[in-house]
């Protein structure tokens, strides 16, 4: 009974996943509208159970596979949300991506429910068996536009570099039995402190992080992100964009904080990896035109600047889940702006098109220069707070390099985001058009740009619970080299 009460929400993903499939069979339920209700119902069901059931600790759960504790509490919550807000956006935004399929919101739970396992998890097999849940729905989700031939595209790319990525995952997952005699992170651990770090450990690690830094788009492994979020319907690139990166990230905390601690190597390679991350995202998001790939460009630099963060160790936790809540919260409001705003049919909305926007619907266009004054970290919005607190974490471990890039590419970005904000606000008007927003996606973006708002004034609304999970970590502390 612990295990039932501890991990109801995500039986009752499952069973809700399972029951708006059977739903989709049923005569006369034949769209992805017909089911969208009973997919909102399941996920606050999930959120409500996740608020309601009393918290287990770091009890070990379904034979010590997986555990309920305050990082998998606080992603459970994330996930459930960002769900909830991509169905209620997926009202009339499925008919303009030309989704006819009433399999669209199953996946979408089924997705959900993959990263909550994977989060939840404690044994390798059951981490990869969720990862793999989560990606198989999404990559068909992603090419779910069957009308566009672009969303075949991207999820065809995406498909085949994540199976890439699974095998360096599977590999350093067996690579890591064969060190240690365990998949288990306990285990896994104990060896550790029982007999030291190996060279095929080392190893293991490398492929380990290699392969999660595909999930969370670092370089150079983030090739398949602006053709996957250009392809896919827009709720179902803000999913990708936050969900994913979050999922891949507490994966990597949970990591860091038992198995790949004490490996310097994995440890160098992930802070230069995002380093490089930084740069090359936020040089390719300078020239694009279309916002999509822009927004695409710019997730692969926030990725970046959360992995720079694990160089505080323990101490990086708070911030970074305050970090990826922030963007999760405006990446969705970004992705779901555009797809209201690009013309029917079109692969991408160009930035051109967005002139005279505030004259002709002020309020689309108050959204949007929210959203991008977040992404580029001004006040006081959560872009800023959640940049803060990532630099003050550099800074206090005395990496002063990583510091002054934070700061430097910040700068450079800010460029891009306000140039969105100029043709807006500044340039002549283009033709009128027929911009319909309707109430799921209204509600949505609504929820998400006051969420912005209100973590940028309060931030503490937030910090508090990141900092408890913070708390209950073991400390670990990556050295940054040359830093």
């Amino acid at each position: 009974m612990g295990a039932l009460n501890a991990l109801a929400p995500l039986w009752v993903v499952f069973g809700g996943s399972l029951a708006t499939l059977l739903l989709g069979t049923v005569k006369g339920f034949k769209s992805p509208a017909e089911n969208r209700i009973l997919a909102a119902m399941t996920l606050l069901a999930a959120i409500v159970a996740v608020l309601g059931s009393g918290a287990v600790g770091s009890d070990l759960l379904l034979g010590g596979t997986v555990v309920n504790d305050a990082l998998a509490r606080i992603m459970d919550v994330l996930y459930l949300g960002i769900g909830a807000l991509v169905v209620l956006a997926s009202d009339a935004q499925l008919q303009r991506e030309g989704v006819e399929e009433y399999e669209y919101f199953p996946l979408v739970l089924v997705a959900v429910a993959g990263v909550m396992v994977m989060t939840h998890g404690v044994e390798l097999i059951t981490i990869l068996l969720g990862l793999e849940i989560h990606s198989l729905a999404v990559y068909v989700l992603t090419g779910s536009s069957r009308k566009r031939v672009a969303s075949g595209e991207g999820a065809l790319k995406y498909f085949l570099l994540g199976a890439f990525a699974s095998a360096f995952l599977v590999y350093g997952a067996a690579l890591t039995y064969v060190a240690t005699g365990s998949f288990y992170l306990s285990g896994i651990e104990a060896h550790v402190a029982a007999h030291g770090f190996s060279p095929l450990l080392a190893a293991a690690g490398t492929f380990l992080v290699v392969g999660l830094g595909f999930k969370v788009a670092l370089v150079p492994f983030h090739w398949w992100t602006p053709d996957a979020y250009q392809g896919a319907p827009a709720p179902i690139a803000a999913f990708m964009s936050t969900a994913t990166k979050a999922a891949g990230f507490a994966l990597l905390i949970r990591l860091f904080d038992s198995v790949l601690g004490a490996d310097i190597a994995a440890g160098h390679l992930f802070v230069l990896l995002g380093g490089f991350t930084i740069i090359v995202g936020n040089l390719f998001a300078l020239p694009q035109m279309g916002i999509k790939r822009m927004l695409a460009y710019s997730s692969v630099a926030h990725a970046g600047y959360i992995a720079v963060a694990f160089v505080g160790g323990s101490a990086a936790v708070g911030p970074v889940l305050f970090y990826l809540v922030a963007y999760a919260l405006t990446g969705i409001a970004g992705f779901l702006l555009v797809g209201v705003l690009q013309r029917e049919g079109a692969v991408d909305l160009d930035r051109r098109e967005l002139r005279g926007l505030a004259r002709r619907h002020p309020l689309l266009a108050f959204a949007l220069l929210v959203v991008m004054l977040s992404l580029a970290g001004v006040p006081p919005t959560a872009g800023f707070a959640a940049k803060f607190g990532i630099f003050r974490v550099l800074v206090s471990s005395d990496a002063v390099g990583l510091a002054i890039l934070v700061v430097a590419t910040s700068a450079m970005a800010a460029y891009y985001y306000l140039q969105v904000i100029v043709e807006m606000y500044m340039a002549e008007s283009v033709e009128a058009d027929d911009v319909a927003l309707h109430v799921g996606g209204r509600l949505a973006v609504l929820l998400a740009v006051a969420a912005i708002i209100i973590l940028g004034v309060a931030p503490g609304l937030l910090m508090a619970p990141a900092a408890t999970e913070s708390a209950t970590t073991t400390a670990w502390v990556l050295q940054s080299p040359g830093c």
